[in-house]
Protein backbone atom coordinates (compact mmCIF):
# COMPACT_ATOMS: atom_id res chain seq x y z
CA UNK A 1 0.00 0.00 0.00
CA UNK A 2 1.46 3.54 -0.75
CA UNK A 3 1.23 6.39 1.13
CA UNK A 4 2.42 10.18 2.04
CA UNK A 5 5.48 9.87 4.43
CA UNK A 6 6.84 13.07 6.01
CA UNK A 7 10.51 12.55 6.77
CA UNK A 8 12.17 14.03 9.74
CA UNK A 9 15.51 14.26 11.56
CA UNK A 10 15.98 13.33 15.05
CA UNK A 11 15.39 16.84 16.24
CA UNK A 12 12.16 16.59 14.61
CA UNK A 13 12.75 18.97 11.69
CA UNK A 14 11.35 17.46 8.81
CA UNK A 15 13.30 17.08 5.92
CA UNK A 16 10.81 16.34 3.01
CA UNK A 17 7.11 14.67 2.41
CA UNK A 18 6.97 11.51 -0.03
CA UNK A 19 4.22 11.01 -2.12
CA UNK A 20 3.75 7.14 -3.19
CA UNK A 21 5.90 5.86 -0.65
CA UNK A 22 5.50 2.14 0.35
CA UNK A 23 6.96 0.75 3.87
CA UNK A 24 10.15 -0.99 2.02
CA UNK A 25 11.19 2.21 0.71
CA UNK A 26 10.92 3.72 4.16
CA UNK A 27 12.96 1.30 5.95
CA UNK A 28 15.85 3.14 7.91
CA UNK A 29 14.15 6.20 7.74
CA UNK A 30 12.55 8.57 10.12
CA UNK A 31 8.86 8.83 9.42
CA UNK A 32 5.13 9.15 9.55
CA UNK A 33 2.36 8.66 7.94
CA UNK A 34 0.85 12.03 6.13
CA UNK A 35 1.75 14.91 5.93
CA UNK A 36 1.53 18.62 7.21
CA UNK A 37 -1.38 20.51 5.87
CA UNK A 38 0.35 23.41 4.87
CA UNK A 39 4.40 24.56 4.20
CA UNK A 40 6.71 21.98 6.04
CA UNK A 41 8.72 24.89 7.34
CA UNK A 42 5.91 25.84 9.76
CA UNK A 43 5.75 21.88 11.28
CA UNK A 44 7.90 19.82 13.35
CA UNK A 45 7.60 16.39 14.27
CA UNK A 46 6.86 15.28 18.18
CA UNK A 47 6.12 11.90 19.64
CA UNK A 48 5.55 10.83 16.43
CA UNK A 49 2.71 13.82 15.14
CA UNK A 50 2.57 16.24 12.54
CA UNK A 51 2.88 19.27 14.80
CA UNK A 52 2.61 23.40 13.82
CA UNK A 53 5.51 25.47 14.92
CA UNK A 54 2.84 28.18 15.81
CA UNK A 55 3.53 31.48 14.69
CA UNK A 56 7.20 32.95 14.88
CA UNK A 57 7.36 36.03 17.15
CA UNK A 58 10.08 37.87 15.03
CA UNK A 59 12.69 37.51 12.55
CA UNK A 60 15.08 37.06 15.74
CA UNK A 61 13.17 33.64 17.00
CA UNK A 62 14.81 30.50 15.77
CA UNK A 63 12.74 27.38 16.49
CA UNK A 64 14.24 25.33 19.55
CA UNK A 65 13.26 21.39 18.24
CA UNK A 66 14.12 20.26 21.62
CA UNK A 67 11.85 22.65 23.52
CA UNK A 68 9.05 23.21 20.49
CA UNK A 69 9.04 26.86 20.98
CA UNK A 70 10.61 29.77 19.42
CA UNK A 71 13.38 30.84 21.56
CA UNK A 72 15.54 34.44 20.92
CA UNK A 73 18.60 34.43 19.25
CA UNK A 74 20.25 37.78 20.46
CA UNK A 75 23.45 36.69 17.91
CA UNK A 76 21.13 36.86 14.93
CA UNK A 77 19.68 39.93 16.38
CA UNK A 78 22.82 41.33 16.33
CA UNK A 79 23.92 40.04 12.94
CA UNK A 80 21.30 41.80 11.07
CA UNK A 81 22.07 45.33 12.82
Amino acid sequence: MRFKATVYDTDGKILYVQDGATDLAMQGKQYVQGAPDGDMDDFYVTDGKITSKGVQPSEYHTFNYSTGKWALDIELGRRRK
